[in-house]
Protein backbone atom coordinates (compact mmCIF):
# COMPACT_ATOMS: atom_id res chain seq x y z
CA UNK A 1 0.00 0.00 0.00
CA UNK A 2 1.13 3.57 -0.59
CA UNK A 3 2.91 5.23 2.31
CA UNK A 4 0.29 7.98 2.63
CA UNK A 5 -2.46 5.42 3.11
CA UNK A 6 -0.47 3.55 5.75
CA UNK A 7 0.24 6.77 7.64
CA UNK A 8 -3.42 7.76 7.30
CA UNK A 9 -4.51 4.40 8.71
CA UNK A 10 -2.19 4.71 11.71
CA UNK A 11 -3.19 8.31 12.44
CA UNK A 12 -6.88 7.49 12.06
CA UNK A 13 -6.72 4.58 14.49
CA UNK A 14 -4.72 6.64 17.00
CA UNK A 15 -7.22 9.50 16.78
CA UNK A 16 -10.23 7.21 17.08
CA UNK A 17 -8.94 5.34 20.16
CA UNK A 18 -7.49 8.42 21.84
CA UNK A 19 -9.88 9.79 24.49
CA UNK A 20 -8.88 13.37 23.64
CA UNK A 21 -10.78 14.56 20.57
CA UNK A 22 -11.09 17.95 18.91
CA UNK A 23 -14.75 17.79 19.89
CA UNK A 24 -15.40 15.82 23.10
CA UNK A 25 -17.57 12.72 22.68
CA UNK A 26 -19.73 13.79 25.62
CA UNK A 27 -21.37 16.40 23.37
CA UNK A 28 -24.34 14.74 21.71
CA UNK A 29 -23.99 14.35 17.93
CA UNK A 30 -21.09 16.84 17.63
CA UNK A 31 -18.77 14.55 19.54
CA UNK A 32 -19.28 11.77 17.05
CA UNK A 33 -19.06 13.94 13.93
CA UNK A 34 -15.29 14.47 14.21
CA UNK A 35 -14.71 10.72 14.59
CA UNK A 36 -16.95 10.07 11.59
CA UNK A 37 -15.06 12.63 9.50
CA UNK A 38 -11.69 11.06 10.36
CA UNK A 39 -12.97 7.60 9.46
CA UNK A 40 -14.55 8.94 6.26
CA UNK A 41 -11.34 10.61 5.09
CA UNK A 42 -9.39 7.43 5.71
CA UNK A 43 -11.94 5.32 3.85
CA UNK A 44 -11.81 7.75 0.91
CA UNK A 45 -8.01 7.39 0.76
CA UNK A 46 -8.29 3.63 0.95
CA UNK A 47 -10.97 3.54 -1.74
CA UNK A 48 -8.81 5.64 -4.06
CA UNK A 49 -5.87 3.28 -3.64
CA UNK A 50 -8.00 0.17 -4.12
CA UNK A 51 -9.40 1.62 -7.37
CA UNK A 52 -5.85 2.32 -8.59
CA UNK A 53 -4.82 -1.22 -7.73
CA UNK A 54 -7.83 -2.77 -9.47
CA UNK A 55 -7.14 -0.70 -12.60
CA UNK A 56 -3.47 -1.71 -12.54
CA UNK A 57 -4.30 -5.35 -11.93
CA UNK A 58 -6.79 -5.52 -14.79
CA UNK A 59 -4.36 -3.85 -17.22
CA UNK A 60 -1.47 -6.26 -16.62
CA UNK A 61 -1.26 -9.74 -18.03
CA UNK A 62 1.49 -10.74 -15.61
CA UNK A 63 0.04 -10.47 -12.08
CA UNK A 64 3.51 -10.89 -10.57
CA UNK A 65 4.89 -7.62 -11.96
CA UNK A 66 5.00 -4.70 -9.54
CA UNK A 67 3.03 -1.47 -10.10
CA UNK A 68 4.90 1.72 -10.93
CA UNK A 69 5.23 4.25 -8.12
CA UNK A 70 3.11 7.36 -8.62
Amino acid sequence: PPLGTLIGAILSVVYLINPLDLVPDVLPVLGIIDDTLVAGVFLALLSRDVKKYVAWRSSHKNPNSLPKKT
